[in-house]
């Protein structure tokens, strides 16, 4: 009579001697992964992505930088700003201190983006002529109508434009 013996493996939960095929320890009932060639390869992928972004991002090494270079982008960029404070555009920001400045330029513009604040949308195109609100378990939507024009805020965002 010949006898065969099963392969044995190691459970990681309790160390003990299990059979290879088991997929629970019959010991402690833990869960006994496998590492197949696909889940190899997916971690293998993912590993590599991770380098490759943290190299791409820079903190492979990076150009030294010259600090006079720096300092006249400094001042020029200062003077701009400077300059722009002087615009409409900048004198609207200066009353609304938490709007940015792309914000500005564009309600000057009588144009809307995504992101904005009712109270911008408002600066930009004036009163809707109807608001559609919608109260749900997920928030508060609204559509207002400018004629043929709509605009979709999603608690309080701008979310979507439809001409």
């Amino acid at each position: 009579m010949v006898t065969t013996t099963a392969a044995k493996g190691i459970c990681p939960h309790c160390k003990a001697e299990v059979d290879k095929a088991a997929t629970r320890c019959p010991h402690c009932q833990g869960k006994i992964y496998k590492w197949t060639v696909w889940r190899k390869f997916v971690a293998g992928f993912l590993g590599a992505l991770i380098l490759f972004v943290i190299f791409s991002i820079g903190l492979g090494g990076s150009k030294p930088s010259n600090s006079t270079v720096n300092a006249e982008d400094a001042a020029k960029q200062a003077a701009e700003l400077a300059a722009w404070q002087e615009t409409p555009a900048g004198k609207l920001c200066a009353k609304h201190t938490d709007w940015k400045r792309k914000a500005c330029d564009l309600i000057l513009e009588k144009k809307v983006a995504i992101g904005m604040s009712p109270e911008q949308a408002r600066a930009a195109w004036g009163e809707p002529d109807h608001v559609n609100r919608t109260i749900t378990a997920d928030g508060t939507n609204e559509q207002w109508v400018y004629g043929s024009n709509y605009i979709y805020f999603d608690d309080g965002i701008l979310s979507s434009i439809q001409n």
